[in-house]
């Protein structure tokens, strides 16, 4: 943050990066439309607090109470955090919380962030608390009322499985989403299931005979069920689809696709050197070479 509010100076006072450079990056390269974007005639608090004009190198760039806000937000399974940049005032705060972050608690989580940003905003630009004794008990209302959740409605439980429980056993993949892996436990004849490093739990029938859930155990507890289509090919079970969030797609794990096999339609890494006079395998080295500069770029950026 001093290194930012400094104008691009390290600790010693020694310029790093000329100001002029790091300011660039401060400013607004794409303009945030619809619900980023604050186009609305009635501001969500009673503040002119936040409003968002687009997005820079790594920065939301917007203000706050009229003066110039610049804002990293994150989330990783089982943290959030915030900074805020107040370059005007030379003042900033970073705040990191850590918990459950289903998509209700990460709501809870934002507002404990702006919440605390705000506080501090104020006091750096010396105006008084918006949010104070009278306000706190109810914030985020009356200025603003989280809307109500999607309701899902879970399949009753059943006491058996609708086919033999070794049908289920094997491993679903998912590009994006990995491996996920069904395995019986021949001790207590119960099905189990793993995702990733953290997702684990065990596996239930339903009423319904093309669904199943996934009760999660550990770290993503917070989650109780997880509702899963069955799909079959040819008498067999062939995919498992988890549910999402209305109106975001099932995620669809398919049997036999693992994240390590390689996909057969892309090209062959056979010369990584460019130099077999071949034009195809010279264009691609050019290609890598680009991808990979932009890739570590963007992730400077926002270590920066």
């Amino acid at each position: 943050m001093k290194f930012h509010l400094s104008g691009g100076r390290d600790t010693a006072g020694r310029l790093v990066v000329p100001e002029d450079t790091l300011r660039q990056t401060h400013t607004a390269d794409a303009v945030m439309p619809g619900s980023f974007a604050i186009d609305k005639l009635k501001p969500d608090w009673p503040v002119e607090a936040g409003m968002t004009q687009g997005y820079g190198m790594g920065w939301w760039t917007g203000t706050y109470r009229g003066y110039r806000r610049l804002q990293h937000v994150g989330f990783v399974e089982g943290f959030s955090s915030l900074l805020s940049l107040f370059p005007g005032v030379s003042g900033g705060v970073f705040t990191s919380t850590n918990g459950p972050m289903s998509p209700e608690l990460r709501e809870v989580n934002k507002n404990v962030h702006e919440a605390i940003h705000s506080q501090v905003g104020d006091i750096l630009i010396g105006k008084d608390h918006w949010l104070n004794t009278t306000t706190a008990c109810t914030y985020p209302e009356p200025w603003w009322t989280k809307p109500e959740p999607n309701s899902t409605v879970l399949p009753e439980i059943s006491d058996n499985f609708p086919r033999d429980k070794r049908d289920y056993e094997g491993v679903y993949g998912n590009h994006a989403g990995g491996n996920l892996t069904i395995s019986l436990n021949t001790t207590d004849n119960k099905l189990y299931f793993s995702l990733g490093l953290i997702g684990r739990g065990v596996v239930l029938p339903t009423e319904s005979a093309d669904k199943i859930l996934l009760r999660c155990q550990g770290p993503l507890a917070y989650f109780p069920y997880i509702i899963s289509d069955v799909g079959v090919k040819d008498g067999k079970v062939f995919s498992l689809s988890l549910h999402s969030n209305p109106p975001e797609p099932s995620i669809v794990f398919e049997r036999g696709l693992k994240l390590t096999d390689r996909d057969p339609t892309e090209p062959e890494w056979d010369d990584c050197t460019g130099v077999s006079g071949s034009p195809k395998g010279t264009a691609w080295n050019t290609s890598l070479v680009i991808f990979f500069t932009f890739t570590c770029s963007s992730i400077l950026r926002d270590l920066i």
